[in-house]
């Protein structure tokens, strides 16, 4: 009855509920003539269950679906068929053992049928769907082992230096020394005389977050080194000399690197971390206090806004940071970089919870004594950022 429905009625199957109303008749039949089969059927779901990662559902066609991390192993209907699903290659060895047969219906995939007629067909149809797993088990693993191997392997320099030569700067109009720089992850206008972001925008996700932690990229080497856009001096010896006139190494009085969009916030990505340590458009000369203070404090909430080891409020959150001012200036070999008076930053996300557009505006003062806790006294509205700033951040970058 099963083969002749399915060969003469199987355009039916789209139509919602009735594969499942046939697979109960099916069932029914099996309980009315063939009832030693349910104990059959019960033994293979709880073996099936005792893998590590099994799930069982209800197949979309009808019958018992096995899966492994959402991943269909085989199902099982109510008269015995056993469907699993392999490469071709594999069912061509399994079917010229002779115990499976092609697919009911997809004859020509990877699919093969098992007719369990007896208990005795137990074993045979639980390594029918071992096999499965095994094979489902071995691509996850592999799926997963890829991404981690390939940002293993330590990028060299040759590798970064043609990275960055991928991304030109063009001239910008937000000041007369400002340049454009635009990569697949951030935008940035950096001021190439003063050597200090004048503005950068980034759109962070609840998906960037998730994929920085499964992959936990490596602070070190390449992912850690600091670099100059193509064209542009570096400054590594002067950030030396800053510190050396200061002569307070490891206080939170030493001049640091400070990020606008945060190396935390982009390491989903080898390239994008690589290329958020770039001085001049993504960084600027910034007290260790402050960068372990209020700048931390707003990585840490956009982090906690997706989710991180709580209930996500928003599946995106946009970022403007920037710089503003000058309150010590120091050169090292023709290369001049100004300390900012202050770092902005916007952070605007839509709460999921209210479905409400929510915007912070922070105006962060570039000090050593800058807590984390201070943040709250930050918060400016975005009319008084715009007209400390002279120029509107969300009018010049905006979707991206």
């Amino acid at each position: 009855m099963f083969q002749f429905v399915v060969r003469h009625f199987g355009f039916l199957k789209n139509v919602p509920l009735l594969p499942h109303v046939f697979e109960s008749l099916l069932k029914l039949h099996t309980f009315i003539l063939r009832s030693h089969l349910l104990d059959a059927f019960d033994h293979i779901e709880a073996e099936v269950m005792r893998w590590e990662g099994t799930t069982i559902g209800i197949h979309k066609y009808g019958g018992m679906q096995f899966n492994v991390a959402k991943k269909e192993i085989g199902h099982l209907h109510g008269n015995g068929i056993l469907d699993v699903l392999y490469s071709r290659k594999v069912k061509t060895l399994l079917v010229e053992e002779g115990r499976v047969t092609d697919h009911h219906t997809f004859k020509k995939s990877g699919w093969v049928s098992f007719q369990i007629v007896s208990p005795e067909d137990t074993a045979y149809a639980i390594k029918l769907l071992k096999l499965s797993y095994s094979m489902k088990r071995f691509l996850i693993i592999l799926i997963l082992l890829v991404p981690a191997a390939l940002y293993a392997q330590k990028p060299t320099a040759q590798y970064v230096k043609a990275l960055y030569k991928k991304y030109p700067t063009q001239k910008s109009d937000l000041c007369s020394s400002c340049l454009l720089w635009v990569n697949p992850y951030f935008k940035s206008i950096g001021d190439t005389v003063d050597h200090k972001p004048v503005l950068t925008y980034y759109v962070y996700t609840k998906a960037h977050r998730i994929e920085q932690e499964r992959i936990r990229l490596p602070r070190t080497g390449a992912n850690a080194a600091w670099h100059s856009v193509y064209g542009q001096p570096n400054e590594t010896a002067v950030y030396k000399e800053a510190n050396r006139i200061i002569g307070k190494p490891n206080s939170a009085e030493m001049i640091s690197k400070g990020h606008c969009q945060a190396w935390i916030l982009m390491a989903w990505n080898q390239d994008a971390a690589i290329l958020s340590n770039t001085y001049t458009f993504n960084a600027g000369m910034q007290y260790q206090g402050q960068n372990t203070g209020t700048q931390l404090a707003t990585e840490e909430l956009c982090r906690v806004l997706t989710g991180y080891k709580t209930n996500a409020v928003t599946d995106s959150v946009k970022i403007w940071c920037g710089t503003f001012g000058s309150q010590a200036t120091y050169k090292k070999q023709e290369v001049k970089v100004v300390v900012p008076e202050y770092y902005y930053k916007v952070i605007e996300y839509n709460d999921k919870v209210s479905g409400t557009k929510v915007t912070h505006c922070y105006w962060m003062p570039n000090r050593p004594d800058a807590k984390r806790a201070s943040l709250i006294s930050c918060q400016i509205s975005y009319a008084e950022l715009t007209a400390r700033l002279g120029f509107d951040p969300r009018a010049i970058f905006n979707e991206y």
